[in-house]
């Protein structure tokens, strides 16, 4: 006789599956380091044995509504899919819940607070139609107080610090690229940043001046550029005038790492109006995901935040929250994926 599937635990599965009980753990609940391949193997085969997931059961048992919630933040929704950062969340969110056989909701807050409306909660998640919610982005002061002081449900940060989120270690990142670029033989590097009042944009930027101050890089002021992504027209308008100005000077910047891939495709079509050869005479990298790296020839370097494991780390997260056991590591940085493409070499001599 099969078993039932309520009865079905992990041990079940990893006999089945030929693995180990954390393997089956690290696969079902987003943690720890497996290949992809043996997750998916582990997934299948608990699919397979129409195994529930403990988050779910206990929401059948607490009479909760068995769905969770993301939030995306900002001010226009009508560029949020096109994004570099909240395309591949959702997608990633999607896919998660899917695996975990865990119904979804996702809602927008737009949190223009120059419309009049004033601040009205997600309408999903003040609602209770959700348990708990993943909170993609920056919320401003009136969400972030309604957060934290009216809302009764749990909710993980993606994006932005909070009591408990994950995010990109852009930090890190950051300082890894100039790291490698010193090692190429780079000593005249440029970095065009994005808003510091983002958390991400900021630990990059003191990745940057950390690391230069490391390999002894000298900062030079104007080769450091805050550039206004958004709107898109404006923020690549910007670049080029700044590349224009910089790569024509005598002494110029032969690797610029930018914090956008839009910006950073900018860049390469400067220096290539102005006959320089990417990447012999300037290295560029960008961030952002494969996708956009691949958007245009030459394929960009470029630094892919974990986007898989960021989603999974937060819904762990969200899965001890509301089985209401301690989060040990509430904050959680997930390295960025280094991706040496076509634009980066050793400066010409």
């Amino acid at each position: 006789m099969a078993r039932k599937s309520s009865n079905v635990t992990l041990k079940d599965i990893a006999a089945q599956a030929g693995v180990s009980h954390t393997a089956v753990s690290a696969a079902l609940h987003g943690t720890g380091r497996i290949s992809d391949e043996k997750r998916q193997h582990i997934l299948s085969v608990a699919k397979q044995m129409s195994y529930q997931p403990r988050l779910a059961a206990q929401m059948l048992r607490s009479r909760r509504t068995g769905h969770l919630g993301l939030i995306i933040c900002g001010e226009d929704s009508n560029d949020f899919m096109d994004s570099g950062f909240f395309g591949p969340i959702v997608s990633s969110f999607i896919q998660a819940c899917e695996e975990r056989d865990v119904r979804y909701h996702i809602e927008f807050s737009k949190e223009n607070l120059h419309s009049g409306d004033g601040f009205v909660p997600p309408a999903n998640f003040a609602g209770g139609m959700v348990d708990g919610a993943l909170v993609a982005g920056y919320y401003h002061q009136e969400f972030a107080h309604w957060l934290d002081h009216e809302n009764q449900r749990p909710w993980i940060g993606i994006g932005e610090t909070a009591r408990y989120y994950t995010k990109n270690d852009s930090r890190q990142g950051i300082y890894q690229v100039v790291q490698h670029l010193v090692a190429l033989g780079h000593q005249r590097i440029a970095f065009l940043h994005g808003d510091v009042s983002f958390n991400s944009n900021e630990e990059g930027l003191i990745g940057f001046e950390q690391a230069c101050k490391d390999f002894r890089v000298d900062i030079q002021p104007s080769w450091v550029q805050f550039i206004q992504v958004l709107p898109r027209r404006e923020g690549v308008e910007k670049t080029a005038a700044w590349a224009r100005k910089f790569l024509t000077q005598p002494t110029r910047p032969t690797a610029v790492i930018c914090q956008g891939m839009g910006i950073a495709r900018a860049v390469v079509s400067v220096a290539q109006q102005l006959q320089l050869q990417v990447p012999r005479q300037l290295s560029v990298l960008g961030s952002g995901t494969q996708a956009e790296a691949e958007r245009s020839y030459p394929c960009m370097a470029h630094m892919q935040p974990d986007y898989p494991k960021i989603v999974h780390q937060a819904l762990f997260m969200l899965e001890q929250r509301l089985a209401g056991r301690e989060v040990l590591h509430p904050c959680s940085l997930i390295p960025a994926n280094l991706v040496w493409n076509d634009t980066v070499a050793p400066p010409q001599v």
